[in-house]
């Protein structure tokens, strides 16, 4: 599997694509779409307005990365990667790989329309702390 994590997720779709092997987003913040929050470049408290603005606010930000780009895109996944062109909608109409938030679902429960089989919350990611690093003492007097 290849893991990934860009907000040009399209990217790390096609490099999976090309090489036959699953894909998997990795974030930490929640970019899928949903009905229970805005996106996540939308001011949250317009969340007030209801699920279905909730969900438009997601489709709006993925044409906002997919319609300026899309030539761009596109000529990736034909001239470097040889895969077919994307239509007009295509980052409306590809299907989600499995995406890993490391974000607490206690700060953010996973939302109920989410898929249980492609999407997990699973928490913060840490880097365990080496126990024989030692920072030199310019870096620790920073």
């Amino acid at each position: 599997a290849i893991i990934y994590s860009s907000l040009a997720g399209q990217v790390g779709d096609y490099i999976a694509e090309k090489n036959e092997v699953p894909g998997v987003r990795a974030y930490l913040q929640p970019t899928t779409r949903t009905r229970r929050f805005p996106s996540m470049l939308v001011k949250q408290s317009l969340g007030r307005f209801g699920p279905w603005f909730n969900l438009v606010t997601h489709f709006a930000l993925e044409g906002a990365f997919w319609f300026p780009f899309r030539s761009i895109f596109n000529q990736l996944r034909t001239d470097v990667l040889g895969l077919p062109k994307m239509g007009l909608l295509g980052a409306w109409t590809r299907g989600t790989n499995p995406t890993v938030y490391g974000y607490s679902p206690t700060l953010l429960p996973k939302p109920d329309d989410w898929d249980p089989e492609q999407i997990c919350v699973s928490g913060f990611w840490f880097l365990d702390k080496p126990s024989t690093f030692t920072p030199p003492a310019d870096l620790e007097e920073v």
